[in-house]
């Protein structure tokens, strides 16, 4: 049975999280995040066709990129209207407002955080669509906010935090409180999908994983990358570990584990030569993932995975993913500095 908890002091991290590993968890995301933006390479979601599409919600500032690139096996079908369409990027700004807040006498004098950012606010406009009528599910926090703008169905419908960052579960034990943020397939404390879409039942017996939003594009041929998006990548260096790698993998005991696995995943297409065994892929479990048709699909037990969704891998370390980049690639930004990827170390930006 889960419960909202009242913990607002809880950050994106969930209990027990540093104030050190929040902030290296921004620097990354905004640096992969820069990275993918600008690279060779065509992101997916929910934004316009090939459009930079930004989104408000609510809490501390985050970023989010993902990214489907073009495979081996055909290429990245997007399927826009005109054919035109190759590179589709979201970020998402948390807290972020596009309007005025009005004072109490109704004035609205002070600019909103998007006018006192107008190289932002230009960037967006400029190369892509703004979304300023976004509505954030009611009560906003960032991991429901996240996922309802990646899913595009509310807590109700993809189970997460049931609006909130973190929530309790009563157990035998009593109360304990469950991170929002974990991988996708985790379990939370009461043993059902912390994604849920469906009851537990004889044949789910920990319920149903909601559909992953990155599916419609990989089975579409292009490799979606991510970069602090909302469970879509390893969260936290306890059970996701186990969820991704298997209980008692090396990746478990890795000391280094938070620089080596958190913040940045790519989920790739069939065959993506990007994803492959030889490059440090691993399977792309999703257990309960429906047909392309949305019938139910059924859990092959010899892979783990849905049986509509088999032999797709992923990459899950930040050293492999940044690689994808290719070193070549330079850019300017609107202050005139020049940035460009060097080689396969992890970058910190600030």
């Amino acid at each position: 049975m889960k419960f909202l908890s009242n913990c607002a002091a809880e950050n994106r991290e969930g209990s027990g999280a540093s104030a050190a590993s929040s902030w290296h968890r921004k620097a990354l995301a905004m640096g992969t995040a820069v990275l993918f933006a600008f690279s060779p390479m065509a992101p997916a979601w929910a934004a316009p066709a090939g459009a930079a599409a930004l989104s408000a919600t609510g809490a501390a500032a985050k970023l989010a990129v993902a990214t489907p690139v073009l495979t081996a096996t055909g290429g990245c079908q997007l399927n826009s209207p005109r054919g035109k369409v190759s590179h589709v990027v979201t970020i998402i700004f948390d807290n972020t407002h596009f309007m005025r807040d009005p004072a109490r006498d109704g004035s609205t004098l002070v600019p909103s955080d998007l006018e006192q950012m107008p190289h932002l606010f230009n960037f967006i406009k400029q190369n892509g669509a703004l979304l300023s009528n976004h509505h954030t599910p009611l009560i906003a926090h960032t991991s429901d906010d996240i996922i309802t703008i990646l899913t595009g169905v509310y807590p109700a419908r993809h189970g997460v935090a049931t609006a909130a960052n973190s929530y309790l579960e009563y157990t035998a034990t009593g109360p304990r409180s469950q991170s929002g943020f974990t991988y996708w397939t985790d379990l939370s404390l009461d043993s059902t999908y912390n994604l849920i879409s469906g009851p537990v039942d004889t044949g789910h017996p920990n319920g149903v994983n909601a559909p992953a939003p990155w599916v419609p594009f990989t089975r579409a041929g292009c490799d979606v990358g991510a970069a602090a998006a909302a469970d879509m990548e390893i969260e936290n260096t306890g059970v996701d570990l186990s969820t991704v790698f298997g209980a008692g993998s090396p990746q478990t005991t890795d000391p280094n584990a938070f620089a080596n696995y958190e913040g940045v995943a790519i989920h790739c297409a069939a065959n993506s030569t990007l994803c492959s065994t030889a490059n440090g892929g691993f399977p792309d479990k999703l257990p309960w993932e429906p047909n392309p048709d949305g019938s139910a699909a059924t859990t092959d037990r010899a892979t783990g995975t849905s049986s509509a969704y088999e032999e797709y891998n992923a990459l899950f370390r930040p050293q492999i993913c940044h690689p994808s980049v290719p070193e070549s690639r330079a850019w300017q930004s609107s202050t005139g500095r020049q940035w460009k990827p060097e080689g396969h170390q992890r970058k910190h930006y600030r």
